[in-house]
C-alpha cells in the first residue's frame, strides 16, 4: 500500500494545477504527511467524514491546512 501512495505522490508533486484527492480515513493522514503536510488527530472512523486536507504547493514549500466541511 506504500508504494501505490509514494507513486501518488511522484505524479501530483512533479506537476502543476489543482488536484482532488480523495481517501480514506486510513490512507489520507499519511498521503497528506507524505507530501509535506499535516496528518491531523487520529480520524473518529465512527462519526467523522467532513475533514478536508488542504494542501498548496508554491516551488518546493508545502502549506497545509485541515478544515472540516461546512464549517
Amino acid at each position: 500500500k506504500m508504494n501505490e501512495r509514494v507513486l501518488i505522490l511522484i505524479k501530483l508533486l512533479s506537476k502543476e494545477g489543482i488536484f482532488l484527492v480523495v481517501g480514506h480515513s486510513n490512507t489520507t493522514p499519511d498521503l497528506s504527511e507524505l507530501m509535506g503536510g499535516f496528518a491531523g488527530e487520529p480520524i473518529i472512523e465512527a462519526t467523522e467524514y467532513d475533514r478536508l486536507y488542504i494542501l498548496k504547493r508554491k516551488g518546493n514549500a508545502i502549506s497545509s491546512e485541515i478544515v472540516v466541511y461546512g464549517k
